[in-house]
């Protein structure tokens, strides 16, 4: 290898387009990933998701909740169905992978 970078052969004026794009890119992805990161953020959405289902559930909104459990949702792969209830997928999916 004749040690050159890929970066040797990009004009200057790309490479300053780059770093202006780098920077504002980084300016909402570095608060994103630190958020994702932490370990506190899967605490906070569990929280916030079950504070959003107790106010629903003894609300008017109670009817709505409801079927919205019941939507079936399913997928078929080749011939193979899986098919189940919204409120199935998230007892043994999301649970699972919550868990695990």
């Amino acid at each position: 290898m004749s040690g050159h970078r890929r970066e040797d052969f990009v004009p200057n004026d790309e490479r300053l387009n780059q770093a202006r794009w780098e920077k504002k890119f980084d300016k909402v992805y570095t608060p994103f990933e630190k958020f994702v990161k932490e370990e506190t953020t899967s605490g906070l959405l569990l929280m916030a998701a079950a504070l959003l289902a107790l106010v629903m559930i003894n609300s008017g909104l109670a009817h709505q909740y409801e079927e919205l459990l019941h939507i079936s949702i399913g997928f078929n792969i080749a011939g193979w169905e899986m098919n189940n209830t919204l409120h199935h997928w998230i007892n043994d999916g999301l649970m699972t992978l919550f868990f695990f």
